[in-house]
C-alpha cells in the first residue's frame, strides 16, 4: 500500500519467499517512502526504496521527498553490501541530502532496520548495511 512507514507482515512474508526462490536482492517500490531494510539468508530485502522523482504532495510526516541512492557492492558470488547516499527531492530535481534533511534520513533508515534487525553504519557520507560474513 502507498504511503506506509513499515511493510505490511503479508509483504515481508512474501519478499521472504523471493529470496528463498533464489533472487540475490528484493528492492521494494510502491510506499513512495523509505522503509527499513531486512537481511534475510544473507541478502538484502529493501521494502520500499522510496521515490527518486517525486511527483506526489509531501507528506509531513513521512517525508517522500527524502530518499536515497542505493548502491550495491556486487561480488562474483553475492552482493556485499548496500550503500544508501540520501538524497532530497524538490523542485522537479534529485540533489544529495544536506543538514538537517540528511540527520532526518539517517534517524529515519537506522530506527527502521533496527527494528528489522539489521545493523546500519553511518559514516557521515553514506550509510552502510554490511551483510553477514561478506562485507
Amino acid at each position: 500500500p502507498n504511503m506506509r512507514a513499515r511493510p505490511t507482515p503479508e509483504f515481508r512474508a512474501f519478499a521472504r519467499r523471493v529470496i528463498e526462490a533464489g533472487a540475490d536482492v528484493f528492492i521494494g517500490h510502491s510506499a513512495h517512502v523509505i522503509q527499513g531494510i531486512e537481511v534475510w539468508r544473507g541478502k538484502p530485502i529493501l521494502y520500499d526504496a522510496g521515490d527518486f522523482i517525486d511527483d506526489y504532495a509531501v507528506d509531513p510526516e513521512l517525508r517522500n521527498d527524502r530518499s536515497a541512492l542505493f548502491l550495491l557492492r556486487v561480488a562474483p558470488s553475492a552482493i556485499e553490501r548496500v550503500d544508501l547516499v540520501p538524497v532530497q527531492i524538490g523542485r522537479c530535481q534529485v540533489n544529495r541530502a544536506r543538514e538537517p534533511e540528511r540527520s532526518w534520513f539517517a534517524r529515519r533508515v537506522l530506527g527502521l532496520c533496527a527494528e528489522l534487525g539489521t545493523d546500519v553504519l553511518d559514516d557521515g557520507d553514506r550509510l552502510r548495511v554490511r551483510l553477514p560474513g561478506i562485507g
